[in-house]
């Protein structure tokens, strides 16, 4: 061999952080290596839910994914199974076709095939593996997840100190409606070391030939046919910089490759070859950028996986991960040109989006990853979408639409995309509009049609293809009045409100964002004020832009002002609406105050603006007057914000029968909105019925040991139960103290009017609030402390909105508040009816209590001899996990014995789930008296809810579906054998809550 050849590697390397960075550009000059050096490792889930689609995988798919990736038919393939047991077969690839039927059985205990994998890894190593493909394939959620991630963390640190070049790839395999378990999977993804990983979404009726294409594709790109070693005679190649630990080679493929190096290198070599070394005493910001984006898809994607395992260890290594790069990134600077003055301007923007992503520091992409705090919630599909955000690599964005077909997964990137271009398609119809004098924003000095037209410009742009959703908002100048609101979930739009509003600052949300991204997260302010504007409430001078947008761009819309109300983007619909609604809601409040002319301008120009663009509201046909009788006006459960529209059209068309009924819906309106206030105290808490009570029983005034009938006494030949009461009034004040703005209502008509018919100036003759106006605008002739103690009692007594209206007969069912009597007596109904059901519930209790004590043990006599019966049935494993677990005598105890269950031949075996073996006779035993369980109401609390007391799985993959509503009678009298009946009580309710979605632990 000549010296040229022997010198055709060089390696540059650049300082970096206290390390080295380096870069070789690496052309084998040997011929490719045959597969027969790579370990292929399939670990194929056997469960019962694979079904027939198990034999087609074993006997068809993998051989001719094999074939497809040239394996030779002789070579061996390391192939696991698992399901409740693991089986074990190093054999060749021509063998799969002739292996007898593949029979699919068992639950899903993948922790078994990483244990046996852990076993081959150990022998390969010894053996001198360089080269390891990996091929996982499940269809379910496991059952062991906690000792899934444990087994695979093992792995990974056994393998963190070896050089192998690992290439692992899983297929989420549809064979029913259920996702596979995304969490499991990235448990073996987390091995993978020399690309972005892969998981492919397929369902199981998928072809043959499609599949095995499919799964061939995962690998043809991983470069281990040509990959070869780079060696040293010291240790000082790092596999990952954030780690300390060195080695004396690493793995190069074929092409540009970039690795990391504690110290300068002497007598390198590449098999066995020197290889020239080029040292660059500094490195610039461009040639950083360089050497990382080759990278940056592997170490994007190992954050993900990392947040999405969620393990002790996991988070360690991401924190290790983000603090690096952002050292790196303090280091080497990005490179910034742009004035202060320029980033404002919206004809800059498409030049420093493309400049941005250009530079968009790695640390950033990573901290987004590290603090989001939403991974853990999402379900196995939501994490497998997560998951495949990383992917940009063109192989990898086809196996990604593969599975966004298979899975029906929405990009908003693609959505933003597609309305730019109807908008640049369709903007001829607003193409005549001249927005001379229109509203312009203070920060980019443009208009909402400049900013229409500049996102046509960028359509055209090259750099319009990798746009994203953010990219896009930030030029669409929707030019509004300048708010601060609060950020949250909001699912429900209509119940955002405005904090503050800025009438003399028109801004867009564009410019929000434009801050934002581009002055390192700082927030835009209010001019000469210290105000955060975090929303801008849109203004359209012109009808026909507001329309143009809804009818071509309405889900652009609703991602801006999603952003704006929840700083995330979502397509909820009336998101838009409600924001404008919100800033009508806040005006009218201003303006009660302050009635200045330019106020009032702004007022009428959003009440005109939300006029044209609001679609239709569900309160529209309930604007007549109705025969209610005793009760209220029938709005469908709607508040102030479902009114404002419905209110707009009904002066627009000078509705006189609206205005009739207008008194009886401000008095619907307003008890609905007490409705909502009170309801916060108690919803979604678990034991919100005894809340509600204890808040009724403060704001009645009554006593109950003093008043309710005792049932030890004897019973009174007739029952009269206690109906008085005393209103709470400074109760009353202290749950309302943050409603006054709800008497607002009574002005919005009012208000509304004048926006829309004129004059505006009348708006200054209407007098200041007062309670007396209030009454009067609500036909309300009794005091305002009386109005509020009934609407407050209405909101505890019904608390549902099944319970406040008749929805199919579209009639309200609690009383108008104009009918005093009548209400008044509706609370002396509720007092006695109160102290009846008291009396019921006492004397019931009584008699259980009773029952118990004189021996009535017919039932647990039943039982014990069905747990006999059961006893000789079930297996000898199953009874000694039963017997485990009920001896325990300690709640800690009792805990581990459930999730360890007990050694049989070599074997772990514990009650998973209700259609394991010993589940039937643990029920049994724990409704039987005649067997001791020290633990019994432990065990039966731990059986409804699955989880312990720290909310940690348990067994059924801690989900509260085992025991239904008739299902917990059979565990009654077993629990009260140890517990009091309020603890019964609480355990019941609690339990109803949970199972129902209406609570949590």
């Amino acid at each position: 061999m000549t010296n040229r050849q022997q010198n055709t590697h060089k390696l540059s390397l650049y300082p970096l952080a206290g390390d080295y960075i380096a870069t070789i550009d690496y052309q084998p000059t040997s011929k490719a290596q045959s597969t027969q050096n790579i370990e292929t490792v399939v670990i194929l889930d056997r469960s019962g839910s694979m079904g027939e689609s198990l034999n087609t995988i074993g006997t068809k798919i993998l051989p001719l994914t094999f074939q497809k990736l040239n394996y030779e038919l002789n070579e061996k393939i390391h192939l696991i199974t698992f399901e409740s047991r693991v089986d074990y077969k190093n054999l060749e690839i021509t063998d799969l076709k002739n292996l007898e039927q593949f029979y699919a059985g068992g639950g899903t205990y993948m922790s078994f095939g990483i244990n046996k994998f852990y076993e081959i890894i150990k022998t390969l190593t010894q053996d001198g593996v360089k080269f390891l493909r990996i091929l996982t394939i499940s269809d379910g959620e496991v059952a062991d997840g906690k000792q899934t991630m444990k087994e695979s963390e093992q792995v990974a640190e056994f393998l963190h100190d070896h050089e192998i070049a690992i290439s692992s790839k899983a297929v989420r395999w549809f064979t029913s409606s259920y996702d596979p378990d995304t969490t499991a999977l990235c448990c073996l993804l987390q091995l993978n070391n020399i690309q972005a990983s892969v998981m492919l979404d397929m369902k199981s009726n998928v072809s043959v030939e499609e599949a095995s294409s499919a799964w061939a594709e995962l690998f043809e790109n991983d470069g281990m046919f040509n990959a070869s070693v780079v060696s040293s005679t010291s240790p000082i190649f790092l596999k990952f910089p954030w780690e300390s630990n060195a080695l004396d080679k690493i793995l190069l493929v074929p092409g540009k490759n970039t690795f990391w190096m504690k110290e300068i290198p002497e007598n390198m070599k590449i098999d066995d070859l020197p290889v020239e070394i080029e040292f660059l005493e500094s490195i610039s910001y461009q040639e950083l950028q360089n050497l990382l984006n080759r990278k940056v898809d592997y170490i994007i994607d190992r954050m993900k996986i990392l947040k999405i395992i969620e393990s002790a260890q996991a988070a360690k290594t991401i924190d290790k991960i983000l603090e690096y790069f952002k050292r790196i990134e303090s280091e080497v600077p990005v490179p910034d040109n742009y004035t202060a003055s320029d980033r404002k301007k919206l004809k800059n923007r498409i030049e420093l989006i493309k400049i941005r992503s250009q530079h968009k520091k790695i640390s950033t992409v990573l901290a987004e990853i590290a603090n989001d705090n939403k991974v853990h919630k999402l379900n196995a599909a939501q994490k497998a979408a997560y998951l495949r955000q990383t992917m940009v690599t063109k192989n990898s964005k086809s196996l990604a639409r593969r599975s966004a077909k298979c899975t029906g997964d929405l990009d908003f990137d693609e959505i933003a995309k597609l309305e730019a271009l109807k908008i640049a398609e369709y903007f001829h119809e607003i193409a005549d509009i001249s927005d001379s004098g229109y509203e312009v924003s203070f920060y980019s000095q443009a208009t909402t049609i400049e900013g229409i037209k500049t996102l046509i410009e960028f359509t055209k742009d090259e750099a319009f293809e990798n746009a994203t959703v953010l990219d896009i908002l930030e030029i669409l100048n929707i030019v509004g009045v300048a708010c601060n609101g609060p950020i949250g979930n909001y699912p429900d739009p209509s119940t955002w409100r405005i904090e503050k509003i800025y009438p003399s600052c028109f801004v867009s949300f564009a410019d929000v964002l434009c801050v934002l991204n581009q002055s390192q997260y700082n927030k835009l302010q209010v001019p000469a004020y210290d105000a955060e504007i975090t929303n801008s409430i849109p203004i359209f001078d012109d009808p026909r832009i507001g329309k143009f947008l809804k009818k071509h761009a309405r889900s652009l819309l609703e991602f801006t002002f999603s952003i704006g109300m929840r700083q995330m983007i979502a397509e909820v619909p009336k998101t838009v609406d409600y924001t404008m609604i919100a800033g009508v809601r806040s005006m009218i409040d201003l303006i009660n105050d302050d009635k200045s002319t330019k106020n009032l301008e702004i007022f009428k120009n959003m009440v005109m603006t939300l006029k044209d663009f609001a679609g239709k509201f569900d309160a529209d046909e309930y604007l007549v007057p109705q025969k209610c009788g005793k009760f209220g006006h029938f709005l469908d459960n709607s508040g102030i914000a479902e009114m404002v529209v419905p209110f707009i059209r009904a002066i627009q068309q000078n509705k006189s029968k609206t205005m009739n009924a207008l008194p009886a819906m401000l008095r619907s309106i307003y008890n609905y909105e007490v409705w909502l206030a009170i309801r916060r105290n108690y919803k979604g808490k678990n034991d919100f019925e005894e809340i509600i009570k204890d808040m009724m029983v403060k704001l009645l005034g009554i006593n109950i040991d003093q008043n309710k009938i005792n049932v030890d006494q004897p019973v009174p030949i007739d029952l009269i139960f206690y109906d008085n009461y005393q209103p709470n009034f400074t109760y009353i004040k202290e749950l309302t103290a943050q409603l006054k703005h709800l008497n607002m209502v009574a002005l919005i008509p009012l208000y509304l009017d004048a926006a829309i018919n004129g004059p505006l100036e009348s708006v200054r003759n209407i007098p200041p609030l007062d309670s007396n106006w209030f009454l009067n605008a609500l036909d309300i002739n009794y005091s305002f402390k009386n109005f509020m103690f009934l609407n407050v009692f209405q909101a505890l007594a019904y608390t549902t909105k099944q319970e406040r209206c008749d929805k199919e007969n579209k009639k309200m069912t609690i009383i108008d508040l104009k009918n005093y009597e009548e209400a008044m007596d509706d609370v002396k109904i509720y007092v006695r009816n109160f102290f009846k059901k008291q009396y019921e519930f006492d004397l019931a209790r009584k008699n259980q209590m009773e029952a118990i004590r004189s021996g009535n043990t017919e039932t647990s006599d039943l039982n014990y001899e069905r747990y006999l019966s059961q006893f000789q049935r079930e297996p000898t494993y199953a009874k000694q996990a039963v017997m485990k677990i009920i001896k325990t005598t300690s709640y800690d105890e009792m805990i581990e014995a459930w999730r360890e269950g007990v050694d049989w031949n070599g074997k772990k075996y514990k009650i998973v789930g209700p259609g394991y073996f010993g589940f039937r006779l643990l029920k049994l035993v724990l409704a039987t008296f005649a067997v001791e369980v020290p633990m019994r109401s432990e065990i039966i609390q731990t059986l409804f809810f699955c989880v312990d007391k720290d909310k940690k799985e348990v067994w059924n993959h801690g989900k509260v579906n085992v025991v239904g509503k008739k299902g917990k009678r059979h565990y009654r009298a077993g629990f009260l054998y140890n517990s009091s009946f309020e603890e019964w009580d609480h355990l019941d309710t609690l339990h109803w809550r949970v199972l129902n979605g209406h609570g949590t632990l």
